[in-house]
């Protein structure tokens, strides 16, 4: 087939292209799955400012789990942040159904006479 070009090589004939996406890196694909979670509303971040005594977060994560979220990551600061003494500020990333999945689950936080802010809401 020396000399042919591959346009005269399949002139006339059904071609197909296949792609597939192998060889995108990994960590790249991770990142836009959750970036697509979390405008979606399935993925989303709630910050609270907390009173730093016992039980505070084992609350928290109940009220999320009796909701049926799934918290995914927590970061609970004393130190490095700007709210008083003897309060402490909580992030916790959850997993939910949808916004408005999402909605509910604040609300319920805030009926519980919790201080949070929901992603939507920075």
């Amino acid at each position: 087939m020396k000399g042919i070009s591959l346009l005269a090589q399949f002139a006339g004939q059904k071609v197909g292209l296949v792609i597939c996406g192998g060889n995108i890196d990994s960590r790249l694909l991770s990142t836009l799955i959750l970036r697509g979670l979390m405008r979606d509303g399935r993925i989303t971040r709630l910050v609270f400012e907390i009173d730093d005594t016992p039980g505070q977060l084992a609350n928290i994560s109940r009220i999320i789990g009796e909701a049926g979220a799934n918290v995914i990551e927590v970061i609970h600061q004393r130190m490095m942040q700007s709210v008083s003494l003897k309060k402490a500020e909580l992030e916790i990333v959850i997993e939910a159904r949808d916004q408005r999945h999402v909605d509910t689950i604040t609300a319920l936080l805030r009926d519980a006479g919790l201080a949070v802010r929901a992603a939507q809401d920075l």
